[in-house]
């Protein structure tokens, strides 16, 4: 019978495979990136949200800072677990990293940026 790995397992190797690449220099300057970018654009559009301005910084600017990482998390770990590496990459390095980006900019307080 061929081993099955229970959802609990899977949840516990993708972090562990997600935090090893957060590890790398590619998704450092991408971290890096978005979180200047958000620094930067937070706050200037109404309704704005984080998923909105995660995308437009690797639409623009953050482009090839993306692409360097998305190849290089592609050949380390296989065309099919780039996604939810990705995923949760955004969850605990990107995301976390862009809201930290826009709370050391002064005058944060007064910013609200939705989460959805």
């Amino acid at each position: 019978m061929p081993f099955m790995e229970t959802r609990a397992e899977h949840q516990d190797d993708l972090f562990r495979i997600s935090n090893e690449a957060a590890r790398t220099p590619a998704v450092f300057a991408f971290r890096n990136c978005i979180a200047s970018y958000s620094a930067r654009e937070v706050g200037k559009e109404i309704d704005q949200t984080w998923a909105n301005l995660l995308i437009r910084a690797t639409e623009g600017e953050c482009r090839r800072q993306f692409n360097d990482m998305a190849q290089h998390l592609s050949e380390r770990f296989g065309e099919e677990r780039v996604e939810p590496v990705m995923r949760q990459l955004i969850e605990t390095t990107l995301l976390p990293a862009a809201k930290a980006a826009v709370g050391s900019k002064p005058g944060a307080a007064v910013l609200s940026v939705p989460s959805h």
